[in-house]
């Protein structure tokens, strides 16, 4: 966690779709500070304990990192948005809807 607040930029900013499935904050979150509490209360409530694997891969022509728990199949996708070296922007799915598509690749 530490080293990726210190990736964000200043002004970096995050949001999470849960496709109503998943209860997930209404609202974006603004500056290196929330986005960084946000991945810290997230990690805390949700994959404490558990196992996961990441892998980096372009999805809709963006880099992004697929988190799966093994066994069970895609819990996430954060897509990266950079600026000048440092994470400008990261976007999380959650909606199971929109990872169906991954549970059969490669990884």
């Amino acid at each position: 966690l530490d080293a990726l607040t210190e990736l964000l930029t200043e002004d970096a900013w995050g949001i999470v779709d849960g496709g109503g499935v998943f209860p997930v904050a209404t609202r974006p979150s603004f500056g290196r500070r929330a986005v960084s509490r946000r991945w810290a209360n997230a990690l805390r409530r949700l994959l404490t304990g558990v196992e996961i694997t990441c892998e980096v891969r372009p999805l809709n022509g963006e880099p992004a990192v697929v988190l799966r728990v093994p066994g069970v199949g895609p819990f996430a996708t954060v897509h990266v948005e950079t600026r000048h070296g440092l994470v400008a922007a990261l976007r999380v799915v959650r909606d199971p809807r929109k990872l169906g598509a991954l549970a059969d690749t490669v990884h």
